[in-house]
């Protein structure tokens, strides 16, 4: 019996471990607990409950023929954002947009939805953006309030398998 291990066998294990393992990927939330600035009155909630982090807390307007909510999100530095998700209440019409300044915005997400749903809205950007500022604006014409539970604006955060760490634009990372 031969010790000699075969050469295709070398060559073919040595590709596999000289190839870096994939990165495993992880959403953060860039938006839980920032400073919220609303836009408009509220009757219930405050508005810093829409990015508390739970699901169950919420905030409402005040009633009206045309019900608006709507509020600016301080990220407190430069975020990849990647995913939104949004947990409207009594809502026919959503929009989200982003901003470095505050000043220019760029829309990322609107949609309609079914005023008497409570849907959650997952959005995958096409393209990740990096911003600092993020404003949603929702509307109904059918009932007396808007309310939202929730705003998340989801980074991805790269684990790689060759301890290199890619480039990380979180200013607490």
């Amino acid at each position: 019996m031969s010790l000699a291990v075969p050469l295709r066998t070398i060559v073919v294990a040595s590709l596999l471990f000289a190839t870096p393992l994939l990165h495993a990927q992880t959403y953060f939330n860039a938006a839980l607990n920032k400073p919220v600035t609303a836009h408009f009155d509220t009757v219930a909630g405050v508005p810093e409950n829409v990015v508390d982090g739970d699901n169950t807390s919420s905030w409402w307007t005040y009633q009206s023929q045309f019900s608006e909510l709507g509020f600016t999100v301080d990220l407190d530095g430069a975020f990849r954002i990647d995913q939104l998700v949004i947990r409207p209440q009594q809502t026919e019409h959503v929009e989200v947009f982003a901003s470095m300044d505050a000043i220019e915005w760029t829309l990322l997400h609107q949609a309609t939805v079914g005023y008497y749903t409570a849907p959650v809205i997952t959005h995958a950007l096409p393209e990740p953006v990096i911003a600092r500022h993020l404003c949603l604006r929702s509307d109904n014409s059918q009932s007396g309030y808007v309310g939202l539970f929730e705003m998340e604006a989801n980074g991805l955060d790269f684990i790689f398998g060759d301890d290199f760490e890619g480039i990380d634009v979180r200013p607490d990372a």
